[in-house]
């Protein structure tokens, strides 16, 4: 169990963002700004209309994982 996980959607989550460790809210910020960069589907709508479905599908799970983790951040201060 990866550190600061206290349920399974901060696991799937941190999965989903590749994050070791839940306690630096920056990490989590910076790997959140790499993940929606690779999967923003402006940048892959050159690759065709099942890609960019899938990057659209993809970046809308990044996002909630991101607010999810700025949520929880936010409750803890």
């Amino acid at each position: 169990v990866k550190k600061g996980c206290t349920s399974l959607k901060d696991l799937r989550f941190t999965k989903l963002l590749e994050i070791e460790d839940l306690q630096d809210f920056e990490k989590i910020k910076a790997s959140y700004r790499h993940k929606i960069a690779q999967y923003h589907p402006d940048r892959v709508g050159a690759m065709g209309p099942e890609i960019r479905e899938v990057a659209e599908k993809k970046a809308k799970e990044i996002n909630e994982a991101y607010e999810h983790f700025r949520k929880k951040f936010k409750s803890l201060k």
